[in-house]
């Protein structure tokens, strides 16, 4: 008789048990890892969602002019702490470090033509409070949010601060790596 300490009948249920308890967990993951995602995108992967859902000229304009915002800086304005630089005569993208963002407040930044800010994200806050981003409530063109942030971990600490409130800015990232070999 081959006696291994269980009977092969609880044997059975435990190792049920451990997959049930496996499968839950992958699933409560899955949900959260959707959920950033749901919440800020992927700018790469949001261009080609814009895209491949372009059916209608208008459509094809939208992900051409955030294809544009990303990657042509020539009319932007830059705020660095107090200091304000702006190039072209109607700036549609506005540049800042995250820890320059209550900066908005005061800052003499003409707001009419902004549809895109770009935040690098070089540390999150202290704290675990929501971001406050009702300094942006004098955009009314505001399209998006670009957040540069240098590793996955900082977009998920990141969009776990960011409040639910304000979906129709559509929120983006990009990783980019900084460091030097």
């Amino acid at each position: 008789m081959n006696y291994t300490g269980l009977n092969p009948f609880c044997y059975k249920q435990l190792l049920s048990k451990a997959g049930i308890c496996l499968l839950a967990l992958s699933m409560g993951l899955n949900s959260y890892s959707q959920q950033t995602q749901a919440k800020i995108k992927l700018a790469t992967v949001l261009v080609a969602e814009m895209q491949s859902k372009e059916t209608t000229s208008a459509n094809f304009s939208n992900s051409k002019n955030l294809q544009g915002l990303l990657t042509q800086h020539n009319e932007a304005v830059y705020l660095s702490g107090s200091a304000i630089k702006t190039y072209g005569a109607k700036p549609k993208l506005l540049v800042l470090n995250l820890t320059d963002l209550n900066q908005l407040a005061s800052a003499e930044i003409v707001k009419d033509n902004i549809e895109l800010i770009q935040l690098t994200v070089n540390q999150l806050p202290a704290g675990t409070d929501n971001l406050d981003f009702s300094v942006l409530n004098p955009y009314k063109k505001l399209k998006y949010m670009h957040f540069i942030v240098q590793e996955e971990q900082t977009i998920r600490d990141l969009a776990a601060r960011i409040p639910d409130a304000d979906r129709s800015i559509e929120l983006l990232y990009s990783i980019v790596n900084t460091t030097k070999d």
